[in-house]
């Protein structure tokens, strides 16, 4: 590690944040704040950083999940969870019939019945 415990401790990263790319991280907020969070400044820190935790992420593909963050950075079939809605199974929708079209279809094919 780059950095040591007093110095992420200093910069007040949160527990979760302070791994080997905290070398980056803590001038990264340290921008942040002096930009009041401006989404189009510390763009070359900020894709350091993403550089960073995806790389420590690849490098480690036996990890089920990164040890800081709640998901993984390589998503594979056995972690996708089953699509469902309140526990019920993913239907997946039907192809549009003209039964089941929707207000402004309905709308365009009356139109076009009158006007045409």
């Amino acid at each position: 590690m780059k950095v040591t415990r007093q110095q992420m401790k200093d910069a007040r990263l949160p527990l979760n944040f302070r791994d080997y790319c905290a070398h980056i991280l803590i001038p990264l907020n340290e921008c942040r704040r002096e930009t009041w969070f401006s989404p189009y400044k510390c763009t070359e820190l900020r894709h350091a950083h993403e550089k960073c935790e995806y790389d420590e992420c690849a490098a480690s593909p036996g990890l089920e999940q990164p040890r800081h963050h709640a998901h993984s950075c390589m998503p594979t079939a056995e972690r996708m969870p089953a699509p469902s809605l309140f526990g019920l199974p993913f239907v997946p929708p039907q192809p549009l019939l003209p039964s089941r079209l929707c207000f402004t279809q309905a709308f365009a094919l009356a139109f076009l019945q009158v006007y045409a």
